[in-house]
Order: C-alpha cells, then structure tokens, then sequence
C-alpha cells in the first residue's frame, strides 16, 4: 500500500516536471509558421487607447502602421525576424478543441500572414495575432512570445511600414474636403 502511494506520488510529479518543462522551455517560431520560401508578409500594427465612456469601455484606434513585403529586403528582413523569434507554448494548446480567439485589453495589436509555399505548387498562409509581447494566437495555437522578438518585430513595422491615418483624422479630412468642395461648388455659383 505505501509503495504503490509512492509511486502515485513519483507519477504525478513527473507528469508535473514533463508539463513545466514543455511550458518553459524555449522554441523557436520558425517551425510553428513553417519551413517552406515565404512569398509575401503582411503586417499591420495598431496602437490602441482604453476609454471609459457612460457605462462601457471603449476602443480607441489611435495609431496604425502597415507593412507589404513581397520583395527583397524587407521580405527577406521580415522572414529573418520571424523565424529567429522564439515563445513558449500555452497550456490551452492541449485541450482537445482549437482555439479561436484571444481577447484583452493591450495597447499593442500586430497581425501577420505569412503566405508561403511548403512543397510544389500548393499556397498556404499562416496568421498570427499578437496582444503586445505577453500573448499571440498562430493558426489556432496560444503562444507567449519573447519580448525580445516582438519589439524586433514591432520596430521593423514601425520604421518601414506606412503610417494609415486614424479614423478620426480620416472624418476630419473627409469634412474639410467636404467643405472645401461646397466652397468651390459656391465659387463657381457665384461667378457664373
């Protein structure tokens, strides 16, 4: 009886060390997005304010960068980066069922497709969704990447993707058009 406890005890602490030992232990993103010539990148990072409006809390977009990369340096710059990042897995990746989203509440949102091509002719993408350095979602599976790698990441965004006006500046542009259009319209009226 005291030696089958012991070896209940001995199961249950190695099951313990072989799960923190695959939680913490380092890997590298390159084998998660794949291994195959990436034809094209994209990423889009956007900055994001919390506000507290009446009874709800609000997303304020107030920064967003874009980045295309389909040819050399930057396809070749980004593909470097991304394959050199490393995370950690996430416990929720051994539940039998995938996992769809993540939600929270960080100031920092990094989307990238990978599209590339594994072997022959066959297009495959791999889409990842960073909640700041502290969680992704890629293809369904929660990682937490090095913070290290995702401000490598998010600065290479930063310095050569293009900055999208916000919505805000984008109404602001749309009503001064929309007045400079109605002066020209009563410019015109008023000279005929």
């Amino acid at each position: 009886m005291k030696r089958k406890r012991i070896l209940i005890v001995c199961a249950i602490a190695l099951l313990a060390a072989g799960l923190a030992a695959w939680r913490l232990w380092p890997r590298s993103l390159g084998g998660l997005i794949g291994q195959g010539e990436f034809e094209q990148i994209q990423c889009k990072l956007s900055f994001y304010q919390w506000e507290n409006t009446a009874s709800m809390e609000t997303e304020v977009n107030l920064l967003t960068y874009r980045l295309y990369a389909f040819d050399q340096p930057e396809l070749g710059e980004l593909t470097e980066i991304l394959r050199a990042g490393q995370y950690w897995e996430d416990f929720r990746n051994l539940l039998p069922w995938g996992v769809d989203s993540l939600s929270g509440h960080d100031s920092q949102v990094l989307y990238v497709t990978v599209g590339h091509t594994e072997s022959g002719p066959s297009w495959e993408t791999c889409n990842m969704t960073f909640l700041g350095s502290e969680v992704a979602l890629v293809d369904n599976k929660v990682i937490h990447p090095s913070e290290e790698f995702f401000e490598r990441l998010k600065g290479y965004v930063q310095s050569h993707g293009e900055l999208e006006p916000s919505a805000r500046q984008r109404d602001i542009q749309n009503l001064a058009d929309g007045v400079l259009r109605g002066l020209e319209v009563e410019a015109v009226t008023r000279t005929c």
